[in-house]
């Protein structure tokens, strides 16, 4: 059974436990959260915010690899409005190909920037109409493409520049010129920015 460490004191305050769990508890089902089939997703914690939809930067992307065979079904992540956009954004999932995004699988029905909060980042929901199907163990992004691009009327998207995806290695791209990007990480020059995200998939389409 577990046991504590601490002695028996008394606080002024509630206390606060963190407990990891390993080794036989995962005869009982326990299971990484991270990890669970079907459910992918970083909540951080951040700081970062990355400018999307400008002229020069009208994708950006998150690299994943599922640990079973999965079909999409939504795909989330953190945005509000800077200024007044009028595009729409689209999720889609892309192939890779030496460690950057490659031919799109398909993506979903577009949302309108304009229905996002000004100031406030909250989680918008994209539903593929369409699942994507995807293989085990093979490298995949996760990320949105704007129908258009302005300098002044776009929108932030929360990113995550502790780097904390469970996921080793992994990290968010943008695209520009031609070409994939990392996205500077202000905060923690050193580390790789991840976005904050949540994709959701389902083992059995019916």
């Amino acid at each position: 059974f577990p046991t504590s460490l601490l002695g028996n004191i008394n606080l002024s305050s509630p206390s606060h436990v963190i407990l990891k769990c390993q080794g036989w508890f995962q005869t009982l089902a326990w299971k990484n959260y991270f990890y669970n089939d079907g459910f992918y997703a970083n909540h951080g914690p951040s700081p970062g915010i990355y400018n999307f939809g400008t002229v020069g930067v009208r994708i950006v992307v998150q690299s994943f690899t599922p640990t079973a065979n999965i079909s999409t079904k939504y795909g989330y992540a953190m945005f509000h409005q800077n200024n007044s956009p009028i595009f729409n954004i689209s999720c889609r999932i892309y192939s890779d190909a030496a460690g950057a995004p490659n031919v799109n699988l398909g993506g979903t029905p577009t949302l309108a920037a304009s229905s996002f909060p000004h100031t406030t980042f909250t989680w918008q929901k994209f539903t593929w109409a369409t699942p994507i199907n995807l293989t085990a163990a093979t490298k995949y992004w996760f990320g949105f493409f704007t129908t258009a691009g302005d300098d002044t009327n776009n929108v932030m998207i929360r990113t995550d520049e502790s780097s904390s995806f469970a996921q080793d290695n992994h990290y968010a791209k943008y695209y520009s010129g031609g070409a994939w990007h990392l996205i500077q990480n202000v905060t923690y020059p050193l580390n790789f920015v991840n976005l904050l995200f949540r994709l959701v998939c389902v083992t059995d389409t019916g």
